[in-house]
């Protein structure tokens, strides 16, 4: 029996957000025991490696980061696209040429985002002639559940809530969250940070461990920084908009916009 080919994007797989939480662990277990817990403590994690020694070989998703994908009909850039049939991942060359501040989060979403969560669904729904793109519109649209979906896988690998943990306690000595009392000078280990919010102070402590995090931006890096590590005492991810809080880039802020740290 032939199965019907169609260019209709179904209804997204109907997967929880504490389901798309267990497959990022079960991938950084597996990268984990690819490349050694010692080595992920001294180096931290790396795409390239995830992607080496764990996404492929399991996955077989071919990788493209040579195409220049254009722009859509509306002018919006496109950062990559998935192509179900195919089963590779397009990323736009630009985001290599210039290292794009988005570019390492753009890989999570599109490889293991898509490529894992997306792949088999679209094709036992028949959707293989079709092509998922994503541009700057796409990844903030709050009603795209495909979009939600990757861009939550994305955060839990990129910036694993459980590794920013263990290097606040390690580099600072902290056993809980900071506890956000207003603006002003707080000491950190040994550090003096001088804070006016609570998303400003995830930002400065996201900028000091950036380097474990394999070229991932400090903003989105900062995002998951302030759910590990801050008490924020009322304040919102709204404060993130404020120009003199931080500067992000557009995949930052499709998951503040998604609703991820709360």
């Amino acid at each position: 029996m032939t199965k019907a080919i169609s260019n209709q994007l179904p209804a997204p797989p109907s997967i929880t957000s504490a389901e798309i939480s267990r497959k990022a662990h079960d991938l950084l277990f597996e990268y984990i025991r690819e490349v050694g817990e010692e080595h992920i403590e001294s180096n931290g994690i790396d795409f390239a490696e995830l992607y080496q020694s764990v996404l492929y070989p399991h996955y077989e998703i071919i990788l493209d980061t040579n195409e220049d994908l254009g722009v859509t009909d509306s002018g919006d850039q496109i950062f990559g696209k998935f192509l179900p049939r195919e089963n590779v991942v397009l990323i736009d060359k630009s985001f290599f040429l210039s290292n794009d501040p988005r570019k390492v989060f753009t890989l999570y979403h599109e490889v293991p985002g898509h490529g894992i969560l997306h792949g088999s669904h679209l094709k036992r729904a028949g959707f293989q002639n079709g092509v998922f793109r994503t541009t700057e519109a796409s990844i903030v649209d709050r009603e795209n559940a495909y979009e939600r979906q990757a861009n939550l896988l994305a955060s839990r690998l990129a910036a694993p809530l459980g590794f920013i943990a263990w290097l606040c306690r390690k580099l600072y000595g902290l056993t809980g969250k900071i506890n956000y009392v207003g603006p002003g000078r707080y000491c950190i280990g040994s550090t003096i940070f001088s804070v006016h919010s609570p998303p400003h102070l995830a930002w400065l402590i996201a900028k000091q461990i950036r380097h474990y995090f394999g070229g991932l931006s400090t903003g989105a890096l900062a995002l998951n920084v302030l759910r590990v590590a801050v008490n924020r005492n009322g304040y919102t991810n709204s404060d993130f908009n404020s120009p003199d809080t931080l500067r992000i880039g557009a995949t930052a802020e499709a998951v503040i916009k998604n609703g991820l740290t709360e």
